[in-house]
């Protein structure tokens, strides 16, 4: 599985570290002491700032998650367009090929014509209508000259169109690629917005009980 490079603002936190752990790796110090090991107050000021900079964190990471979802429907939509592209040309090529073949035919039958023509005048030289058989025999080599002419076009253009139809199904198929890798990147982003949002509710469920824990020690 390819990912697209995205910014994972939670990598260095875990979900089943303590508070006291995940507060140290947000602040960068995973082993300088905590000050608030004997102070329910500076711990409350610690909770509040790691969950200020931990929703300032999730925001970020959804914003990651939100322009990967962006690029990878934006390119979802260009392989789309591509795909009905690529469904089109074929289609003209497939009618181009038949085009070929339709007019094969027609030049073959105009090569059996001027076979039997030229089969008639040298079998007998002394016949009555040679004059009639030569000028039906210049016409129909005149007409086979041009249905071959028209082959040949026409199978230039079924070959332009089949290389077309092979250049966009190449870029059709990078494009769709490059959604899948967005997708697969959007969706480990979000499983990283996920996991910071699941510990900044631990830090807000443990500010709560700071808070609660403060106002019953002013209360006695």
């Amino acid at each position: 599985m390819e990912l697209i490079e995205f910014d994972d603002y939670g990598s260095d936190l875990d979900e089943s570290n303590t508070i006291e752990d995940n507060y140290k790796r947000l602040f960068g110090s995973p082993t300088k002491q905590l000050e608030w090991v004997d102070s329910l107050q500076n711990e409350f000021l610690g909770v509040k700032k790691a969950v200020s900079k931990l929703r300032t964190l999730r925001n970020k990471q959804n914003g990651q998650t939100k322009m990967l979802t962006n690029k990878r429907n934006e390119l979802n939509i260009i392989s789309k367009e591509i795909r009905e592209k690529v469904n089109q040309l074929v289609q003209l090529r497939n009618l181009e090929n038949e085009e070929v073949k339709n007019l094969k035919k027609v030049r073959k039958e105009k090569e059996l014509r001027i076979k039997d023509i030229k089969d008639r005048l040298a079998q007998d030289p002394l016949l009555e209508d040679k004059n009639s058989l030569k000028k039906d025999l210049s016409k129909v080599v005149k007409e086979h000259s041009e249905i071959h002419s028209q082959v040949q076009e026409r199978a230039k253009d079924a070959q332009l169109s089949h290389e077309n139809i092979q250049k966009n199904a190449s870029e059709q198929n990078k494009t769709h690629t490059s959604a899948q890798n967005c997708h697969n990147s959007m969706k480990s982003s979000k499983k990283a917005a996920d996991k910071i949002h699941n510990i900044f509710i631990q830090f807000m469920n443990r500010q709560n009980e700071l808070v609660e824990l403060l106002n019953k020690h002013e209360g006695e």
